[in-house]
């Protein structure tokens, strides 16, 4: 029985030598798979740190060729240009100041002055335009409840009179006349007494929301109405 039992033994040796082999085989080729796999994960943990050390200086560095947003808080335009006048004789010219009852809103109006009887009977009569925001105030010498008429005026016209203390008692609306006589021309009466009156360009008085109770304020240089 022994020699019959001696190859069946070498045989089972030989197969466990090799599975042994086999076996350490594997185990170096996971460990070395393992290293190489662990070496990538340092590799990359490593390459992330630097991109992002390297995007925290690049972050702080201001660029010089970015374009700066301009501050809202900071940005101003230009003012509008103030409107003025032409001289025109015979006409003085004036700044008088229209202040609302509650003293919220002030405009300042650059005027002709119409001081005399040959100034008033002119008035704007014959004139092409008239720039924005300015007109012409008429100053009359006692309380007087005359009415206005537009013979030979070619701007359509607003006129706001006012009492001697200045404050503003009618507004009106004024169309120019076309006719040859200025007994054909519509009259405008403010059925009111009235010291003084200012004509400007039909919408202005809208536009800047003046109405009965504003006062006109005259600058005290004015020549003395006659």
């Amino acid at each position: 029985m022994l020699p019959h039992m001696r190859r069946p033994l070498n045989q089972r040796s030989r197969a466990l030598a090799l599975s042994a082999a086999q076996l350490r085989d594997r185990r170096s080729r996971a460990l070395a798979s393992f290293v190489a796999q662990l070496r990538n994960r340092r590799s990359r943990a490593l390459l992330l740190v630097v991109l992002g050390l390297l995007g925290a200086c690049d972050a702080g560095t201001p660029q010089a060729d970015a374009p700066r947003a301009a501050d809202p808080t900071t940005t101003s335009s230009a003012p509008a240009p103030a409107p003025s006048l032409e001289p025109s004789e015979p006409f003085d010219q004036a700044q008088v100041t229209l202040r609302s009852p509650d003293g919220a809103t002030e405009v300042e109006v650059p005027v002709y002055v119409a001081a005399d009887v040959r100034a008033r009977g002119h008035g704007l009569m014959e004139r092409d335009d008239l720039p924005d925001g300015t007109g012409m105030v008429f100053l009359f010498p006692v309380d007087t409840t005359g009415a206005f008429y537009m013979f030979n005026t070619r701007i359509p016209l607003s006129i706001a009179f006012y009492a001697a203390d200045g404050e503003v008692v009618r507004v009106l609306d004024m169309a120019p006349c076309t006719a040859e006589t200025a007994t054909d021309c519509e009259l405008y009466p403010p059925g009111v007494s009235y010291r003084g009156a200012l004509e400007v360009e039909q919408g202005y008085f809208d536009e800047i929301g003046l109405a009965e109770s504003w006062t006109v304020e005259l600058p005290t240089d004015l020549p003395s109405p006659s």
